[in-house]
């Protein structure tokens, strides 16, 4: 199976990384009265994890001291089971580049407020639960939006905003119709949950504002978001990936309601990888994601064999026959002298599910019989081209009236070929050009680009 894939980058690997001094690094973890001897004080930067919990036998106004220039964490910080208040002593933090815990507040029996660490700004997952004194939504509002967050089990939570399902999370997600992210980070993230879990409260979940990660699951499928009709992508490029991977009993997305991605300045990209090697996509789902023109970075994944759809409309395996009244049709669709008579039977064919040659046709003058034709799709990515139009001996107009978006998935190696036609299909480039435009996608005549073609001849030509 061939894939494309896109550089990816997350945000925080775009900040300067500066080493920290030899004499700045701490390597005790734990923060107690012992530990603080070997504090670094007066490094503005410095290397090492922190853990502050219950074995922390300093006060609050002394931490302030030992941490007066601290200014910058390279490590992860940890502040649970503590009887702190406030975090002022870490009030001139104000950048932690962290590693795999992050940063973490829990268990944190009296921290009412967060409003001394407001200058401090991470990329790092910010992990703050079960403190039953913190408002962490005031803490929000005031301007943190953009990091990643996993908030629950406080006095004030975010609601449904920048939604983390896990085991420890699912009794605080029971009443979701709208989920929503700021700019890069993702709107929904589902890991360590299996088909025993109730996720029953995410089949409220219509619209979707930001990405959906699955990962680290032993789901089957996700049909508990069967309901979602509105995926709406973030406009920060480089995050803008709805990633389902590393499932490996994931065999279907079940989104059976899908209808709207809302590219929000750039295209939606999707990635799936990783899961069960029989995952697959249905027509309904394969049809959403080539209407709007996502882009991909993996796509690992078969097209399922059901010939029903949610909508009723008509499914078929195109065969040694042409099929009749079929709106959806799976497989090599191949038009030649030996059918071209019963091209009629596609009059309300919208939809292809492989690819489209017609070739060799004696009699065709033009594809009105494709009249309704939308879309061609495939998931067997790296073959022949999706549409093909080949010495056929009268054929003249190839015009597709609705099929108004690229085939997908689109890459700049896809093109659309036409070639050996005993008729002249485009007799100059704008011609050429003006099919190109309509479907979107680069077209190749008689082995030239649409750009080498012969200029238009007279006045008020238009090449653009």
């Amino acid at each position: 199976m061939f894939f494309l894939s896109f550089l990816v980058i997350p945000v925080f690997s775009l900040l300067p990384y500066e080493p920290c001094d030899l004499n700045c690094h701490f390597t005790e973890l734990h923060v107690t009265r012992k530990s603080m001897k070997k504090w670094p004080k007066f490094c503005v930067k410095v290397c090492g994890s922190l853990i502050l919990d219950e074995n922390t036998d300093l006060t609050a106004e002394r931490l302030a001291q030992i941490f007066h220039n601290f200014e910058y964490l390279n490590g992860n910080l940890m502040i649970v089971n503590t009887s702190f208040t406030s975090l002022n002593f870490l009030s001139k933090l104000i950048h932690i580049e962290c590693e795999n815990e992050g940063f973490t507040i829990a268990n944190n029996s009296n921290l009412s407020s967060l409003k001394d660490i407001q200058e401090l700004f991470s990329y790092c997952l910010w992990s703050v639960y079960n403190n039953p004194k913190l408002d962490f939504e005031a803490f929000y509002n005031s301007g943190i939006a953009n990091m990643d967050l996993n908030i629950y089990g406080n006095s004030k939570d975010i609601g449904c905003r920048q939604v983390r399902i896990s085991p420890e999370t699912l009794p605080y997600y029971q009443n979701c119709t709208r989920v929503t992210a700021p700019e890069w980070t993702n709107a929904l993230v589902i890991t360590r949950v299996d088909d025993s879990s109730d996720l029953s409260g995410l089949l409220k979940l219509d619209t979707e504002i930001g990405n959906i990660e699955v990962f680290g699951t032993g789901l089957q499928n996700l049909s508990f978001l069967r309901n979602l009709k509105t995926l709406k992508c973030v406009s920060y490029e480089l995050q803008n990936i709805t990633n389902i991977h590393n499932n490996p009993k994931l065999t279907r997305l079940g989104w059976d309601s899908l209808k709207d991605l809302k590219p929000n300045v750039h295209e939606c990209t999707l990635n799936i990888q990783n899961n069960h090697p029989d995952f697959c996509l249905t027509t309904n789902e394969l049809q959403v994601f080539a209407e709007f023109s996502i882009k991909y970075e993996r796509l690992q994944a078969k097209l399922c064999p059901d010939l029903t759809r949610p909508d009723g409309e008509k499914v078929c395996n195109w065969g040694s026959s042409i099929p009749s009244d079929c709106q959806h049709l799976i497989g090599e669709v191949i038009i030649d002298e030996d059918n071209e008579s019963d091209t009629w039977k596609l009059s309300n064919t919208t939809n292809i599910y492989g690819s489209l040659t017609i070739q060799n046709t004696r009699e065709l003058l033009d594809l009105g019989f494709l009249g309704n034709l939308r879309q061609i799709a495939t998931l067997n990515i790296g073959g022949h081209s999706l549409l093909r139009i080949l010495s056929n001996k009268k054929l003249q107009n190839v015009t597709l009236p609705k099929m108004k978006t690229s085939p997908f998935p689109y890459s700049g190696e896809f093109i659309i070929q036409v070639d050996g036609n005993s008729m002249e299909i485009f007799e100059n480039r704008r011609q050429c050009l003006f099919y190109q435009r309509q479907l979107k996608t680069p077209v190749k005549y008689n082995g030239f680009s649409c750009d080498k073609l012969p200029i238009a001849e007279g006045p008020g030509r238009e090449e653009n």
